[in-house]
């Protein structure tokens, strides 16, 4: 019984109190430095400033093509500091956050750098951790990443990195061949559409009057309203398929811990 009393006195000790907040408080803090998903959605972000305006947007622009050829997200970011964060942590949970990759095939990749302290990690989803082994990833930053950033060429040994990457991951996964083709029910409605109306045309010239006037007010108001109105900007509306710009959106990858780091 007295175990008891001096375990709940203990709970409830001021100082206690005050270490469970502070721990709550820290992970908090260390949640609040991984940023958030960038709108517009971008596969290269580049956090810390390090390289011009130019070379991100060829950078951006490689990273798109090859995500839209492979599906394959390599997101790479650059940050100023990791929050307290291990590397290779950081890029974990980066990557599960937006979910880089595609659901499914968990084909992401985070290309991760950090100025303050100076880490790069190379983080590959599970689906990618086949080909893009530990090894690899250790190769790339030793080999093509470290011997540019050493002597201030970033954006070299960024390119680098991410040709090298998209190097081993060309050709392993394939594009979705049902990506922006016409839906199905659009083409069942226009025959519906197509067919009543041709009905409409040959009740008119079988039933002069009365049913005519029906069939005149679709055609002369119903029709020409809906066509102009509604139905084409029902149609407008699904060609934009919800593209938040760049690349398009993440798609809900996932990281099992597969990758390799090192310093610079």
């Amino acid at each position: 019984m007295a175990k008891h009393k001096t375990i709940l006195k203990l709970l409830y000790s001021p100082l206690f109190l005050l270490c469970l907040i502070f721990s709550g408080f820290k992970v908090y803090a260390q949640d609040e430095v991984i940023p958030e998903k960038p709108n517009p959605r971008r596969l290269f972000n580049d956090y810390a400033g390090i390289v011009s305006s130019e070379t991100g947007q060829v950078l951006e622009s490689k990273l798109a093509k090859f995500y839209k050829s492979s599906s394959t997200q390599i997101a790479t970011v650059i940050v100023n500091d990791l929050g307290g964060y291990e590397a290779s942590e950081f890029a974990f949970k980066l990557g599960e956050k937006w979910g880089v990759g595609i659901k499914g095939k968990n084909n992401g990749v985070v290309f991760l750098v950090c100025t303050n302290p100076r880490k790069i990690f190379i983080a590959s989803g599970y689906g990618t951790e086949e080909f893009l082994t530990d090894a690899l990833c250790k190769r790339i930053i030793e080999k093509k990443i470290k011997p540019e950033f050493k002597n201030g060429n970033y954006e070299k040994g960024l390119t680098e990195g991410i040709n090298s990457i998209i190097e081993v991951l060309e050709g392993k996964f394939n594009a979705d061949e049902t990506k922006d083709k016409p839906k199905v029910g659009f083409w069942i409605i226009i025959v519906i559409f197509v067919v009543i109306f041709i009905i409409i045309k040959l009740s008119n010239k079988n039933r002069p009057g009365g049913f005519g006037g029906f069939g005149g007010g679709l055609y002369d108001g119903g029709w020409s309203t809906f066509s102009s109105g509604g139905f084409s900007s029902w149609g407008g509306g699904s060609s934009g398929s919800g593209d938040s710009g760049g690349f398009g959106d993440f798609g809900g990858g996932s990281f099992g811990g597969g990758g390799a780091g090192g310093d610079w």
